[in-house]
C-alpha cells in the first residue's frame, strides 16, 4: 500500500552527536509513503526495506527517518513504538534475506525494538512526522558490504503508518522493497516509488592493528657489572591504515634495563618496523645464568602482546690464579719457598 500526500514542507534534520555515515536523503514536498507496520492482533505485518553500503567499517549508532499516518483520524499515536531491523543482502543485490516468507524478521542480522519514540510534526500537514533514535547497541556494518534496513511502526491498526520516500531526491543503490502478505504482496516486492527517506548516524571503526616483534637476546660470558647492548623490532602487521599504540609492559627484574624508545604511537603497517635499542647492565654476580622475557603489548588491546626471550650468563672469575695474586703470594711466603728450594737441592 502506498500513500500519496498532498501538501507538506521540509523540516530540517535534528542534531546528532555522531556523523552521518549514510545519507539516503530526507523528506521532500513530493514524498510518498509505503506501509510498514506490525499489529500482531489484527493481524498485520508489513515491512519496507531499503539498502545501504558504506565505504568503511562503521558502527551505526542512530537512525533518522520520516513517516506518515493515514487510514484513520487524529490524534495520531505519538509517541509510538518502532522496530529497526537490519538485514543482510540475499546475495543478488536486489533484496534482503527472507524472500517469500510470511515474516522475514527471523532472518535479520539485528532487530531493535525502540519503545515510545516521539515524532516531531513536519510542516503544516499534521500527519507527517520525523523521528530520531539512538540504537541501544550499535550495529556493526562492514565496508563494501550491502545491507538493508527496515523501519516498522508497532501499534494497533487503525490508523496505519507508512515510511516516507525521499521524493525527487536521487535514488541510492537498489530500489526499496516491500512485503505485505495481507494484501497479497510477497516479501520482497519492488513498488517503484523511489528511495526511502532516512539517514544513518555512527562513526568509523578503526582498522584492527596487530602487534608483532622480531628479535631475542642470548648473552653469554658477560662480566658482572658489564654493560651490554642489543635491539629488537616492533611492527604492525594488522589491517591497512590501522594504528598501533605499543609499550614495553615488563622486563626481567635482574640487571638495569634501558629501552629507546620504550613505547610508540600510531604505527601503521606501511611504516615498517621500529627498532628498539636495548642497554643492560649485567648483575654483579659471577657464575650465574639469568633467564627472563621482555613483554611488548598493544596499548589498546591487552590480549595482543609479544614475549621476547632473554638469557644472560656470567663466567666464574678465575683471575685469582694469575698475575698480581701470585706475586703477592710469593712475597708473603718467600721464606717458605726458599727453604723448600734448599731442601730439594740437598737431595739432588
Amino acid at each position: 500500500m502506498v500513500f500519496n500526500k498532498s501538501v507538506c514542507s521540509f523540516f530540517p534534520l535534528g542534531k546528532k552527536s555522531d556523523s552521518i555515515v549514510w545519507n539516503n536523503y530526507g523528506y521532500n514536498y513530493y514524498s510518498n509513503a509505503l506501509a510498514s507496520q506490525l499489529d500482531s492482533v489484527y493481524p498485520l505485518n508489513c515491512q519496507v526495506a531499503d539498502d545501504f553500503l558504506l565505504e568503511n567499517d562503521c558502527q551505526v549508532t542512530g537512525v533518522h527517518w520520516w513517516g506518515v499516518f493515514f487510514g484513520g483520524d487524529p490524534p495520531w499515536p505519538n509517541p509510538c513504538d518502532f522496530n529497526i531491523i537490519f538485514y543482510a543482502d540475499d546475495g543478488t543485490g536486489n533484496m534482503p534475506t527472507g524472500a517469500g516468507m510470511e515474516d522475514p524478521t527471523s532472518t535479520a542480522l539485528a532487530v531493535y525494538f525502540i519503545p515510545q519514540v516521539i515524532g516531531t510534526l513536519v510542516g503544516s500537514y499534521n500527519s507527517w512526522f520525523e523521528y530520531d533514535v539512538f540504537l541501544p547497541i550499535g550495529f556493526t556494518a562492514m565496508a563494501n558490504t550491502k545491507y538493508w534496513i527496515a523501519i516498522q511502526a508497532v501499534f494497533p491498526i487503525f490508523p496505519q503508518w507508512g515510511w516516507g520516500t525521499n521524493g525527487p531526491n536521487p535514488d541510492q543503490l537498489h530500489e526499496p522493497v516491500q512485503g505485505f502478505p495481507l494484501l497479497g504482496t510477497p516479501y520482497w516486492t519492488i513498488e517503484g516509488y523511489g528511495d526511502m527517506a532516512f539517514y544513518l548516524f555512527g562513526y568509523h571503526v578503526p582498522q584492527r592493528a596487530d602487534l608483532d616483534c622480531r628479535g631475542s637476546f642470548a648473552w653469554s660470558d658477560v662480566k658482572p657489572g658489564e654493560t651490554i647492548t642489543g635491539n629488537f623490532q616492533v611492527m604492525n602487521v594488522g589491517e591497512p591504515d590501522s594504528l598501533l599504540n605499543w609499550t614495553i609492559a615488563s622486563f626481567p627484574d635482574w640487571g638495569t634495563w634501558t629501552f629507546s624508545p620504550s613505547s610508540g604511537m600510531n604505527l601503521i603497517p606501511q611504516n615498517g618496523p621500529v627498532t628498539v635499542n636495548v642497554s643492560v647492565i649485567a648483575p654483579d654476580i659471577k657464575d650465574k645464568a639469568f633467564q627472563g622475557q621482555v613483554i611488548v603489548v598493544n596499548s589498546d588491546n591487552a590480549s595482543d602482546f609479544y614475549k621476547i626471550p632473554v638469557s644472560l650468563t656470567t663466567p666464574l672469575n678465575t683471575g685469582i690464579m694469575h698475575d698480581g695474586f701470585m706475586a703477592r703470594l710469593l712475597i708473603r711466603f718467600s721464606y717458605a719457598f726458599s727453604a723448600l728450594r734448599q731442601f730439594l737441592q740437598y737431595f739432588t
